[in-house]
């Protein structure tokens, strides 16, 4: 199958996607630039050389509100995990990934530029970036991009985050 054939086969079943409870007009303004994310911050990783970075700040991953519901995009070292979870009356999922001991920090979903993007090696921040819109040049790793989308947390120990300060912080 040819890609056209592919995109448009794909166009037709997210159209067919039923979306129960929410007007189209709310789905297609969810969609829109502007609507709610979250970018999540985690500590753990197996993969040895992370181990660098900045305790708690190793890691990170995407929440974007779309069509009624949160999709979450955690890119991995060996693929991207998309998850689709319903919007439930009362959840909140900023307070549940904390209620796990993760670090969240609200963003909106913005309209970049239309240029090309630099060319930079696939990383969870990179993705994330990309998924949020944004460029932030200077930014490299989980903590960088926390303190440049306004993070504020400051407690760690500095000996802990040996790349992190080679690059700076970055905000």
């Amino acid at each position: 199958m040819s890609g056209t054939a592919s995109s448009r086969a794909c166009t037709a079943a997210t159209e067919a996607v039923p979306r129960p409870g929410l007007p189209p007009a709310a789905a297609a303004a969810s969609d829109a630039p502007g609507a709610p994310a979250l970018v999540v911050f985690s500590g753990d990783t197996d993969i040895r050389w992370l181990r660098l970075l900045r305790p708690g700040f190793r890691h990170c991953f995407a929440v974007v509100r779309a069509d009624g519901a949160w999709v979450v995009v955690d890119p991995l070292s060996h693929y991207t995990a998309l998850r689709v979870v319903p919007e439930l009356a009362g959840w909140d999922p900023a307070r549940w990934f904390r209620a796990r001991g993760l670090t969240v920090q609200p963003a909106r979903v913005r309209e970049p530029v239309r240029r090309l993007a630099p060319w930079r090696p696939y990383t969870c921040v990179e993705a994330v970036k990309r998924i949020l819109g944004v460029r932030l040049p200077g930014v490299f790793t989980p903590w960088q991009l926390y303190r440049a989308l306004g993070g504020t947390k400051t407690e760690c120990s500095p000996k802990e985050n040996i790349l992190d300060m080679a690059v700076g912080d970055g905000a």
